[in-house]
């Protein structure tokens, strides 16, 4: 798997791609699906990018409606973003439960359903309690 983006890549989504690429084990990912990681590493950067724009809208201008039509395209362009970084990321399996087995997931759930039932929950009242 190479740790080198492609060209086509801006200096942010090849960030992106190296982090990604980084943090699987060797062979995740065929060739084949390059385009879809590509996808993913833009989708990942314009995501950042209208995240920026939105940060910046002063909470005044809302109280305009030219103001807060455009905080609603703006959410709206994000939501439309997130949703594509997401299908990607399943996709390529990047997600935590898209590289746990089910079984795997149903015995961490089971061990801390145990944990839970030794251990008493934390409370402000216990939280606070010195222990004699």
């Amino acid at each position: 798997m190479p740790s080198l983006p492609p060209a086509e890549l801006t200096d942010a989504q090849a960030v992106v791609w190296r982090d990604v690429i980084g943090s699987l084990p060797g062979g995740w990912l065929t060739q084949a699906a390059y385009p879809i990681l590509i996808a993913f590493c833009r989708h990942v950067c314009r995501a950042r990018m209208l995240e920026r724009q939105i940060a910046r809208l002063e909470p005044e201008w809302t109280r305009l409606d030219s103001g807060l039509e455009r905080l609603d395209r703006l959410l709206a362009v994000a939501e439309r973003e997130t949703r594509a970084m997401t299908a990607c990321a399943r996709a390529l399996r990047l997600t935590p439960q898209a590289q746990m087995h089910p079984r795997t997931a149903g015995r961490a759930v089971s061990a801390l359903a145990k944990v839970a039932a030794i251990c008493p929950p934390i409370t402000s009242v216990t939280a606070g309690a010195v222990p004699r």
